[in-house]
């Protein structure tokens, strides 16, 4: 077995990893008009996206919202200018004075997305006597309402309301009595508008997603800075909590400059990310913008690879998103990038995937290379990536599952009985060969014929599996060979 690709997973106390299989969710960093920063929020439609975020108002939230409408679910983290690790800003807010009392309505975050909110209280819907409605909403962005709030307006009451508005928090000087005809409109909050740099992305990003409990979260996207420092961060969290990180290469880039950023050489002098968890994604398309619909837009494709993924996902993780039933581009792509024959090969063997023309097939995702530097190697090949990380968590929550049971051998067994059912599947579903090893001592009779793991260990609660498989790759390549005959044209089809 050896130079087979392998996965060691010793079963602890403190795996926590557990996801829903054939679930594509992308966790991404998003420049939006609302939201908290370092909160990070799944949603799942376009609506969603607007009632927390505000309007599509920036390239990233263009592609965040083209991704929502093509299936994807995303955990969306709202990225803010830092300085010291705060956002920098004004919260918009507005004072309603209520008697001889003060109440302040502030908003939850720094920006402008927030000026305009309306803040009003009525009569109560349940006709009840002694409490108001409070409704707090922007146009058609969102409202949300608050039924049944005691006049006798407490610090206590604040507490408990608070807890249930999404975009704004109430304070009050003193305790007051509450009209149902109050109303208020939040004003002069405001973002820092400067550049948002590297610094401060990987700021959001280790702030938000360090300590995040990724549950059934596969992907993980860089939406917004192709930069050298931010795409490590993103495969060094990645690589952390066995999640798949898709990377973009700059708008408008050489092939030439595009591969010595990817190899770290010329003006890109840096060391190069090697790791099979992680993909670079080069391109460009023009598509109408969301926002306005009259203006054309030229955005990275990203959407279209997380449109992709959703669609593979949902049969098997470790299948290439490139394949013309996944990665084929939709009809609202109105154009993209033209690359020539040479680019594209240089860019193919730089292990760099591209979105292009093909032939008989239309605009599509090309590639299924990972950032895996040793080419010669199955680590190099992006669907085995994500089979390995499948792997790891499938295995990961089997363990998880047995934490507690007795260490001994019918728990072994039964953890191997188990195993198989997902084992079969993957061969059945063709992301391994039946070519596989599962090592764990489940044929031993007493723990006096262990081979793999230690008496001792295991009777003080330590249990080690090793699962060795043979992957599948994906087809690359094919070579047509045509001869012509008398009679008719004859094809053999050879495998390079």
């Amino acid at each position: 077995m050896a130079g087979r690709p392998q996965t060691t997973v010793s079963f602890r106390e403190d795996t926590q990893s557990t996801f829903s299989l054939g679930v594509a969710k992308f966790a991404v960093q998003v420049v939006t008009e609302r939201g908290v920063a370092n909160q990070p929020k799944e949603v799942r439609t376009e609506r969603e996206f607007i009632q927390y975020f505000g309007k599509i108002t920036h390239p990233t939230a263009e592609e965040a919202v083209r991704a929502l409408r093509k299936g994807a679910i995303l955990i969306v983290n709202p990225l803010h200018k830092f300085t010291t690790g705060s956002t920098t800003g004004t919260k918009a807010s507005v004072e309603i004075t209520v008697g001889a009392e003060t109440l302040t309505v502030t908003a939850n975050e720094v920006g402008e997305g927030y000026n305009g909110i309306i803040v009003k209280t009525s009569s109560p819907r349940s006709r009840k006597a002694d409490v108001v409605d409070l409704t707090i909403s922007k146009g058609s962005e969102f409202s949300e309402t608050v039924y049944d709030i005691p006049v006798s307006f407490t610090a206590s009451v604040v507490i408990a309301i608070n807890k249930k508005l999404l975009n704004v928090s109430l304070s009050i000087s003193d305790t007051l009595t509450l009209a149902n005809t109050l109303t208020g409109t939040l004003a002069s909050g405001a973002k820092d508008a400067s550049t948002l740099l590297p610094a401060d992305i990987i700021a959001a990003l280790n702030a938000a997603f360090e300590d995040f409990d990724f549950g059934d979260i596969f992907h993980i996207v860089n939406l917004f800075y192709a930069d050298v420092e931010v795409d490590a961060a993103f495969v060094a969290l990645a690589e952390a909590n066995k999640l798949s990180a898709h990377l973009p290469l700059p708008l408008n880039v050489s092939a030439v400059d595009a591969i010595a950023q990817r190899e770290g050489t010329g003006s890109f002098m840096h060391q190069p990310i090697n790791s099979m968890f992680a993909e670079y994604w080069m391109g460009q398309i023009e598509v109408r913008s969301i926002q306005d619909p009259t203006q054309i837009m030229d955005l990275h494709p990203m959407a279209e690879v997380m449109a992709a993924i959703t669609k593979k996902d949902a049969i098997g993780q470790w299948l290439s998103a490139s394949t013309a039933e996944f990665g084929r581009l939709d009809g609202d792509v109105l154009n993209a990038r033209k690359f020539t024959n040479s680019e594209l090969d240089q860019l193919y063997d730089a292990g760099i995937n591209f979105v292009s023309r093909v032939s008989g097939l239309g605009v599509k995702l090309n590639g299924n290379n990972s950032l895996w530097r040793d080419k010669s190697q199955l680590a190099s090949k992006r669907n085995i990536g994500d089979l390995t990380i499948y792997n790891l968590r499938w295995t990961e929550r089997l363990g998880n599952k047995y934490i507690s049971k007795p260490s001994d051998i019918p728990t072994f067994r039964e953890i191997y009985r188990e195993a198989l059912e997902t084992i079969n599947d993957l061969i059945a579903r063709r992301a391994i060969t039946e070519d596989y090893v599962w090592v764990g001592d489940q044929e031993a009779t007493t723990l006096d014929d262990l081979v793999l793991n230690d008496k001792v260990k295991v009777q003080l609660g330590e249990y080690k599996i090793e699962f060795y498989v043979t992957p599948i790759g994906s087809l690359e390549q094919i070579g047509i060979e045509t001869v012509n005959t008398q009679g008719a044209s004859a094809a053999s089809a050879v495998l390079l």
